[in-house]
């Protein structure tokens, strides 16, 4: 019986941790993962730079900060999706 309590609460901490390392690393206790059209493509960011101004690159981090809050994203995630992208397809595609 002791042994199995002592299990138990190793499991418990060890899960708990690993949630809060996850929290940690992407500053939500939750993310989302990319539907797969976009999670299987490499970054974007060199077509944004490359079809847009800085002016209007600042203004598309923002909105992808949106998108990417509103759907639970990782942080890291923002520039998978490209200049070109449809909101509605990404909400679609989730």
């Amino acid at each position: 019986m002791i042994i199995q309590m002592w299990m138990l609460s190793l499991m418990i901490v060890f899960v708990g941790g690993g949630v809060l390392w996850d929290c940690r690393l992407s500053r939500q206790l939750y993310c989302a993962p990319l539907p797969r059209p976009y999670r299987d493509r490499p970054s974007q960011l060199a077509g944004w730079k490359r079809n847009c101004s800085d002016e209007v690159i600042v203004k598309a981090d923002d909105l992808l900060r949106i998108l990417r809050e509103a759907f639970s994203f990782n942080p890291d995630d923002r520039y998978q999706c490209a200049s070109s992208d449809r909101i509605m397809a990404v909400q679609r595609a989730c």
